[in-house]
């Protein structure tokens, strides 16, 4: 009896762990979906024109940056000539972070450039993730 007992209780301990170590499983997946910028590409696109679509108003963008608590790294003329910016043009280019994540091993920027036309309305988006191997 003494044995059944034993066997017994080994059995629920492996079934709370295998329960448990399930259940972490799930929690990890929700919160890496939950985060857009972890998303493939056009997933990841279709989520930002969600917040700016095209023909939003330079104005209306820069209230969506600050809403969604962005930050503009620079803005220029279209026609300027400048590296790395995302090979995306318009009359006024807006280059913006969106965030970033600790992916194992290393740390993903998340980068956008925002393409206005000479309206001052948006025409296009890129973005950008870097890659932080330090």
């Amino acid at each position: 009896m003494v044995r059944a007992d034993a066997a017994s209780a080994r059995s629920r301990i492996v079934r709370r762990i295998v329960i448990g170590a399930g259940l972490l499983a799930v929690v990890v997946l929700v919160a890496l979906a939950a985060n857009p910028l972890r998303w493939p590409e056009p997933a990841m696109r279709r989520w930002l024109f969600r917040k700016a679509p095209l023909g939003t108003s330079l104005a209306e963008f820069e209230r969506v940056v600050a809403r969604e608590h962005w930050h503009e790294d620079g803005r220029w003329r279209g026609s300027a000539p400048h590296a790395e910016w995302g090979g995306i043009t318009g009359d006024v280019v807006v280059e913006v972070t969106i965030g970033g994540f600790r992916g194992p091993p290393f740390r993903v920027d998340v980068d956008s450039f925002w393409a206005f036309d000479r309206d001052g309305r948006l025409v296009g988006m890129t973005t950008r993730r870097t890659i932080d191997a330090l």
